[in-house]
């Protein structure tokens, strides 16, 4: 099993992905995802207030179970933020402290106060949160997070058309600056499970880079799963690589192809593809 891998829990929370035909996990197929991932070696968890009850479901497996995860979880400025707050978080979590603390978008970055700051500052200082970090999503966003020496992460979308054409510069920009660097969205809400004929139509200038895709796999004799949790494994500037999963079998699976490797020559052909449709990489424009 990889160690570099994360899983997300916003699909413990609500039904989530434009591929999900499965919805949202009872408790109990939660807490045996949770014991499943536990025991192949993944020992962090991504949540955030935002993902429904994800918050509460983690706890109570915490309450339940001899198993430990270290917890990253997201905050938006417009909530209060206080001791107070982030320890009636953690007790919630059923945990003693933060592995990190994100600002949940740049926008909360981009208008954080000196008060935010201060507070995030104490926080760490106290021992309550390890690291402090912001979620983006383009490269600009990224590029001016990483100048800023307060932050200690970024969590930024990675993947096989958000690919290393889109990000290998900043990526090496923010490791020269110290920077930890978390990815995400590795099969792009699983749009690259769809059949690439039949893309609803604001999604249709994807279809020649699907194809690509596809063609890569077939010529490799690799499965696409294989081919984009592979190819974000691979790099080696990227301390984390975020997954989310909705069932059982999804977890199999993704820890099935963290463990299949693929030539070199198959991921230069992937950081060959280059997507000029820039905005239809974000789920936020579909």
């Amino acid at each position: 099993m990889d160690a570099k891998l994360i899983l997300g829990t916003v699909q413990f929370g609500m039904p989530y992905g434009i591929n999900n035909t499965v919805g949202q996990p009872s408790m109990e197929d939660a807490f045996k995802i949770l014991n499943r991932a536990h025991e192949a070696g993944i020992h962090t968890l991504d949540t955030a207030k935002a993902y429904g009850n994800a918050m509460q479901v983690i706890g109570d497996y915490h309450r339940q179970s001899p198993n430990r995860f270290a917890i990253i979880n997201k905050f938006h400025t417009t909530s209060l933020l206080s001791d107070a707050v982030v320890k009636e978080e953690l007790d919630l979590l059923s945990i003693s402290s933060y592995e990190a603390y994100l600002f949940h978008a740049y926008s909360d970055y981009e208008t954080s106060t000196t008060q935010v700051w201060n507070e995030l500052v104490r926080l760490k200082e106290k021992g309550l949160v390890n690291q402090i970090g912001v979620s983006v999503y383009t490269n600009q966003q990224l590029a001016s997070v990483i100048e800023d020496p307060r932050v200690d992460l970024v969590q930024v979308p990675y993947n096989l058309l958000d690919n290393a054409f889109q990000r290998a510069q900043l990526f090496a920009e923010a490791n020269a600056k110290g920077k930890c660097i978390h990815t995400r969205s590795a099969y792009l809400q699983g749009l690259f499970f769809k059949d690439p004929s039949k893309l609803p139509a604001r999604l249709q200038a994807l279809q020649p880079y699907l194809n690509d895709i596809h063609r890569i796999a077939n010529k490799y004799r690799t499965s696409v799963s294989q081919l984009a949790l592979q190819y974000v494994l691979r790099e080696k500037l990227i301390r984390n690589v975020l997954i989310g999963v909705d069932s059982m079998l999804q977890l199999e699976t993704n820890i099935s192809d963290s463990q299949h490797q693929l030539p070199d020559a198959c991921f230069a052909e992937i950081d060959a593809i280059q997507v000029s449709e820039v905005n239809l990489l974000n789920p936020a424009n579909w």
